[in-house]
């Protein structure tokens, strides 16, 4: 029986087809980020899957340590728990949006590297939660 005191860990599930070109690049001790690169439609892609930390500091070094997995990656993909409320319209009654230095980080990761939150510009999507935010090169979302 689950205790329920399991607080993190992100995991990626791959269709069987695209398994053979699937490459671990990097997974977290602690469970917050794993990464892997793959190929689809002979484009090479990146997906990183993240649960970022409740505290702000940590928040905001977790997300500049991004970086390094994001630069120069034009297919990146990254999605997963942000824990930051990126615009007014993420707010709930339990996640305000106030000021928050991961924010400004997320938001600079962002500009760097090309990347939109992309639930505010798809056709069809369920929020199911506005703590998930997604985030896609532009190049994807053009296509």
């Amino acid at each position: 029986v689950w205790s329920g005191m399991i607080d993190r860990g992100v995991a990626i599930l791959v269709p069987e087809q695209l398994k053979e070109t699937v490459k671990l690049i990097y997974k977290e001790k602690a469970g917050r980020i794993i990464i892997i690169d793959f190929q689809h439609n002979n484009e090479n892609y990146r997906l990183i899957n993240i649960h970022c930390p409740n505290i702000e500091g940590e928040r905001k070094d977790f997300v500049r340590g991004l970086n390094k997995w994001v630069t120069n990656k034009t297919n990146c993909l990254i999605v997963g728990d942000f824990n930051i409320c990126l615009t007014k319209l993420d707010s709930t009654k339990n996640n305000t949006y106030k000021n928050d230095t991961s924010r400004t980080e997320l938001n600079k990761l962002m500009e760097r590297n090309n990347l939109i939150d992309f639930q505010f510009f798809s056709i069809q999507f369920n929020l199911y939660s506005a703590n998930y935010i997604q985030i896609v090169s532009r190049r994807l979302n053009d296509a």
